[in-house]
């Protein structure tokens, strides 16, 4: 299987393009490479010490970058004709809070500022993780084993504390989740029936005082295949898997090796998991780029309640979701087969996945746990990439020791 390719970094909803050289925004660098900036504790311990300008994870076909924001975006190298691949613009954690008046979101606004201090991006193998107790880095979130020692997910981890940054710039941004911390893992393996998966495990925790009982978590993306206006979002209902492909309408102007490609992410963890809810998955919802289509699930003018709104899996002003196909409300949108054409197919657009859950309690001091499997396929049909993705689906499920 062939590597993908990355186009943009997105964030703070503004775009910086990748073009070989570093492109910075708020003193982050989106070119670690050229600037190897370390910052932290000045006794940190040399084998694992923090970076500041962010850090790839390459150790199989899934080459992703994660700043210190957790915003997840790829180096995924693909050339194609039309200069067409795929990519992961970018994917994030969000958190919603509607105990409270205004709500509490948290989204593009994290940060891994902890004490006044920049802790930054920690790379970790089996090499250096033991370093991990040493820089107390347990105390913030690091995994840990029952015995409180540092513990090694998948053959190599990127490591992140982060929580919410207030940013008045933007009214999304104005009001980030409190005393709410979010330790974020990124891990993979170099098995070769896993080097086209990436895992994410989000450890969420209440560092306040106070019970929160109306928490709200979702997944978001902007994935790519081929020409991105070219694309549509599916959801497989009965595996919980919200992927991107290629519509059939556009095959003559994509490549042979675009239209049977398959892009996409679902919880293997969830809050709501084992609460008769499959998957923990509350909802996946319509999620537009613009407002000439589906304005009411657009991304413009998008404030805190609305974005709350959108973790309940709702359009922006409140309303539920209608399957076109039946006329009836549902929570999960694009459910309908794109092999056999039939059901509620998303319009090609330049599209958006977003999966959901909640809402959930989380007391003073509780962690709650959000796990996020990526899966990539490229077999010679579009229904063979979709069979691939629910065969991997069903066997890392099986398998609860790659990801806890």
């Amino acid at each position: 299987m062939a590597p993908l390719k990355s186009y943009a970094y997105i964030f703070t909803l503004a775009v910086c393009t990748f073009a070989g050289s570093g492109c910075k925004k708020d003193n982050i660098s989106l070119n670690p490479q050229k600037e190897p900036i370390i910052k932290g504790p000045e006794d940190s311990v040399a084998p694992l010490r923090p970076f500041i300008t962010g850090r790839d994870l390459n150790i199989n076909d899934l080459n992703i970058f994660i700043p210190p924001n957790g915003i997840m975006t790829n180096r995924w190298d693909f050339a194609h004709a039309g200069n067409a691949g795929t990519s992961i613009a970018e994917a994030v954690l969000w958190l919603g809070v509607d105990d409270v008046t205004p709500a509490e979101i948290s989204s593009y606004n994290y940060s891994c500022v902890w004490d006044s201090m920049e802790h930054g991006i920690y790379d970790v193998t089996s090499s250096n993780v033991s370093y991990a107790g040493a820089l107390g880095l347990t105390d913030l979130g690091f995994p840990a084993d029952d015995s409180r020692q540092p513990k090694l997910l998948g053959d190599e981890m990127l490591w992140l504390s982060l929580n919410g940054k207030t940013d008045t710039r933007e009214n999304l941004t104005s009001n980030p989740v409190k005393d709410v911390r979010v330790s974020m893992s990124a891990f993979a393996y170099k098995r070769a029936d896993l080097k086209n998966v990436l895992f994410l495990r989000f450890d969420i925790k209440n560092t306040g005082s106070k019970d929160l009982s109306k928490v709200y978590g979702g997944y978001r993306s902007d994935t790519d295949v081929g020409a991105a206006f070219n694309n549509s979002t599916g959801y497989m209902l009965d595996e919980g898997f919200t992927y991107t492909y290629v519509a059939p309408r556009y095959y003559k102007y994509e490549t042979d090796s675009m239209y049977k490609q398959v892009c996409g992410f679902t919880f293997l963890k969830a809050p709501l998991e084992g609460s008769g809810i499959p998957f923990g998955i509350t909802s996946h919802r319509i999620c537009r780029k613009n407002n000439y289509i589906n304005p009411e699930f657009g991304e413009y003018d998008v404030g805190l309640q609305e974005s709350v709104n959108g973790l309940k899996g709702l359009s922006n002003d409140g309303k539920p979701m209608i399957d076109p196909t039946t006329g009836q409300n549902t929570m999960y949108a694009f459910t309908g087969d794109p092999v056999s054409n039939t059901g509620w197919l998303d319009t090609p657009v330049d599209t958006r996945n977003m999966i959901n859950t909640g809402p959930f309690a989380l007391k003073a001091g509780e962690t709650k746990t959000v796990v996020v499997l990526w899966v990539y396929t490229a077999e010679t049909t579009l229904k063979g990439s979709l069979q691939k993705a629910k065969d991997q689906l069903e066997q890392i499920r099986s398998q609860r020791s790659l990801w806890e």
